[in-house]
């Protein structure tokens, strides 16, 4: 998860991606938020519902634990009809929210992945750091662009 937030504008420079701990309740375990903000706000709904129900499945698959989420958030009005919603992401789903966001428990993040190669993640990671790091320094016409919006 903490990759996803790190790397994702290398996926796709839709919007931006972050983790961070939610506010603590007494009768609850330790939550997290991944908090999505879109780029383009005309397209605002179509891209924070894609990318959430993405991150749920995608979740599901990579790590094997069939845990839904404690809640999810949307920032736009609710729609006329919510079974979709409920059939995707199992858990309560909230709108006209102050942000887009999967709420789940914290110790899921320490979940083992099966197909995890340490050596791998370690190329990989070098890699994308370096890619981060051209788009930061815009050596591009286009990372310009992206640097000025």
């Amino acid at each position: 998860m903490h990759r996803q937030a790190r790397y994702a504008a290398l996926v796709a420079n839709l919007g931006q991606v972050d983790l961070a701990d939610e506010p603590a309740c007494a009768d609850l375990e330790p939550l997290v938020a991944l908090r999505w903000w879109p780029l383009l706000p005309q397209q605002e709904r179509q891209l924070s519902e894609e990318t959430l129900a993405g991150c749920v499945t995608f979740g599901y698959w990579i790590s094997g634990v069939d845990i839904p989420p404690n809640e999810v958030r949307f920032q736009h009005a609710a729609p006329i009809d919510g079974a979709e919603y409920q059939r995707i992401f199992r858990c309560p789903v909230l709108f006209e929210q102050v942000d887009n966001a999967l709420v789940f428990p914290k110790r899921l993040l320490a979940t083992p992945l099966g197909q995890a190669d340490a050596q791998v993640r370690l190329m990989l990671d070098a890699y994308a750091d370096r890619l981060l790091g051209e788009i930061r320094q815009g050596r591009s016409v286009l990372d310009s662009a992206r640097l000025e919006l």
